[in-house]
């Protein structure tokens, strides 16, 4: 995680480290971090079906199936774009 944070003081506009930053997150349990992680990567490229997916299965973790499930139709939608 400390690795990616010094990437992101160099360049916070890169999605892939906002991505691969939360999904070490969600390895270590730390899934309202990794949430957060997802949205900035998401605030920076919106069309990308994997991390709206990765982003799901965190809230499904936290039990927000609500959300998740919005996530997993939007990930779903871009897909079939």
């Amino acid at each position: 995680v400390d690795c990616f944070d010094k990437s992101l003081t160099l360049d916070s506009k890169n999605p892939f480290v906002w991505t691969d930053k939360a999904m070490t997150l969600k390895e270590l349990k730390k899934y309202e971090e990794a949430v957060d992680c997802f949205d900035k990567s998401l605030t920076l490229d919106s069309k990308n079906p994997f991390v709206w997916g990765l982003k799901g299965n965190t809230l499904e973790q936290l039990g927000r199936d609500d959300e998740a499930d919005k996530c997993f139709a939007k990930a779903k939608e871009l897909e079939e774009e």
